[in-house]
């Protein structure tokens, strides 16, 4: 649930730095007042501050997008949003400027969530009338996402989706800001949490797809006779969620294991690569 906003009164503003005083209280406001009303996007200036809703709020859809590839065609400015960082970014490219985008936050702020947003402007924007090639790229590269969370995200006490690593993506466009091609850097990934995972948290989101997305001739071939994660010490969880949230997390697991499937052979590792690897 949405929590009430405060009683006292504060200036209306989408922008923190048109404020007279900016300090903690003002600020933690406004912030506040503006996400009783699910307005969870303020900017300060060229920066962007994101509160995340822990719940769908229709946001991001294809009409939203559109709305954003039209910003600088006249008209008033769209409400802060990733998309808008997204579309200044993409504008950037098109007049021959680098550009860089910083994402940052507390454990469980939304900063996979905002990187993913990122990324759909950025494929909408591009492949709006852009050839199959192109298309074809963007839909690689956001299927990596997929990838870098089963293998480096995990479930801790802060968040059931928590990045265990520093991520760095270059994208490399052409003059006409057509995708060429991309890189990923990784680094400071949490390797301890391999062999030694906290209570009521997980290792990484892998093991625990693996073992739900086995089938039993599968599992037999791969000589693993436990399918629960709690036969095996380096995976094993006390404290585990309960109820519906169990549920649901079992739901995730169970059809993850098709998802890096099919998102490895999409960049280029076949089904038969996979399972001999």
């Amino acid at each position: 649930a949405v929590p009430v906003g405060p009683t006292h009164t504060m200036p209306e503003t989408d922008d923190l730095a048109t404020l007279n005083s900016l300090d903690d209280a003002a600020v933690a406001s406004i912030l506040e007042d503006r996400y009783s009303r699910r307005r969870i996007y303020t900017r300060v200036n060229s920066m962007l501050i994101s509160i995340n809703p822990y719940e769908e709020l229709g946001l991001y859809s294809t009409a939203v997008l559109d709305e954003y590839c039209r910003v600088g065609n006249g008209g008033p400015p769209p409400p802060p949003h990733a998309f808008a960082v997204a579309a200044e970014a993409f504008s950037g490219l098109l007049s021959s400027q680098s550009q860089s985008v910083l994402v940052t936050g507390e454990s469980g702020a939304g900063k996979t969530e905002t990187c993913r947003r990122l990324l759909q402007y950025l494929a909408h924007a591009a492949n709006r009338g852009g050839a199959a090639d192109t298309r074809a790229l963007h839909e690689a590269l956001s299927q990596t996402s997929c990838v870098l969370e089963a293998f480096g995200n995990a479930r801790t006490v802060m968040n059931d989706n928590s990045s265990r690593y520093g991520k760095f993506l270059t994208l490399r466009y052409d003059k006409t800001a057509r995708l060429q091609g991309a890189s990923f850097s990784t680094f400071l990934l949490e390797q301890t949490r391999v062999v030694r995972v906290a209570p009521a948290e997980r290792s990484f989101h892998v093991f625990y797809a693996l073992l739900a997305g086995l089938s039993s001739t599968e599992a037999a071939e791969l000589q693993l006779d436990c399918l629960a994660p709690n036969g095996y010490t380096y995976i094993a969880t006390s404290d585990a969620v309960g109820g519906p949230a169990a549920a649901d997390e079992a739901a995730r697991d169970a059809s993850a294991l098709s998802e890096i499937g099919a998102a490895l052979e999409l960049l280029g590792t076949p089904c038969a690569t996979q399972w001999q690897a």
